[in-house]
């Protein structure tokens, strides 16, 4: 039985993803990354940080910690050896980033959220460089017992 398509994508995002589920093996498996982060550099594109969207719910924090969504997520980012953050939008529009690496996760404000995304960059040796100002840190249920 397919899965209900719940996340309010386009239809045709919809009906390839339900598609896939129907028409295809329980083994051929598929994700959706919510966005990489990227820079142009000398003239190329060039991924500077995988981020991943999550709605702040009670369960859904510590849920996602154990799918292979995220182990698979961590393991592309692992491999570009670049940050992997998942990032909550909280209701008074501040964001909450759990900086997957760096096994961090803390609080900011909505312009020192964007402000930290934009000053993501790649060094001359190749190294990604960023800063998140004014941070909070704060602990996510779920997440630490997950990466320990």
């Amino acid at each position: 039985m397919t899965k209900p398509e719940i996340t309010g994508r386009r239809d045709y995002e919809a009906r390839y993803s339900r598609d896939h589920r129907d028409k295809l093996p329980y083994y051929c498996l598929m994700t959706d990354i919510d966005s990489i982060e990227y820079r142009i550099i000398n003239g190329e594109p060039r991924p500077v940080a995988i981020v991943e969207l999550k709605g702040l719910t009670k369960h859904g924090v510590k849920e996602f910690f154990k799918t292979s969504q995220y182990r698979l997520e961590k393991y592309i980012a692992s491999v570009l050896k670049i940050p992997f953050f998942i990032v909550y939008r909280d209701e008074d529009k501040s964001f909450i980033v759990i900086d997957v690496f760096k096994k961090e996760s803390f609080k900011v404000s909505e312009k020192d959220y964007w402000d930290g995304i934009a000053s993501i960059y790649m060094d001359d040796e190749g190294r990604i460089i960023y800063n998140f100002k004014n941070k909070i840190n704060i602990k996510v249920i779920g997440f630490m017992e997950v990466e320990e």
